[in-house]
């Protein structure tokens, strides 16, 4: 009886040995599974759209921030291997000299949508138009727009103001 319990602890032992731990769900205070979830709203929004509001899909390389940690969710592999895959999206901490913001930026020959966690509403409306707005920024290059980074003359005249 002894050497069945002692065998029974030996070979439990290896299981828990062997078995690896899960992934975290968690980069920083992103919760991994609700950062894919807005990815595939946003995606399916923008899909929809199909660039008819601006001429330009709005469908692009997004980053989730949680400025605290510097950890990072997108919804596409960068170029330089920082985000590595997890549970269907990718993770990665950014590099110190990476300014956060909600904002477009350039970053390893992508330019990207960056969103900080805290900014992203409960409200799924409310989430799906700063992460189109935010998108907008990052497509406003390609428009013919005002030059991007530029004041627009017409609001300093009282009818732009108006």
């Amino acid at each position: 009886m002894m050497r069945h319990i002692f065998l029974f602890g030996v070979v439990f032992g290896l299981i828990v040995a062997c078995h690896e731990p899960p992934a975290p769900a968690t980069a920083g205070s992103i919760d991994l599974e609700s950062a894919s979830r807005y990815f595939s709203e946003f995606d399916e929004l923008c899909r929809e759209d199909d660039g008819s509001l601006w001429g330009a899909s709005l469908c692009g390389p997004i980053l989730i921030v949680d400025p605290p940690t510097r950890m990072a969710v997108a919804n596409q592999a960068d170029e330089g291997g920082v985000l590595k895959p997890a549970l269907g999206i990718f993770a990665g901490e950014l590099p110190p000299d990476l300014p956060i913001a909600n904002t477009a930026f350039e970053w390893d020959g992508t330019r990207w949508t960056m969103l900080m966690i805290w900014s992203l509403s409960e409200d799924r409306t409310r989430r799906l138009s700063l992460m189109a707005h935010e998108a907008f920024h990052r497509v406003q290059p390609e428009l013919d727009l005002a030059p991007y980074g530029e004041m627009c003359s017409h609001l300093d005249t009282a009818d732009g103001r108006i």
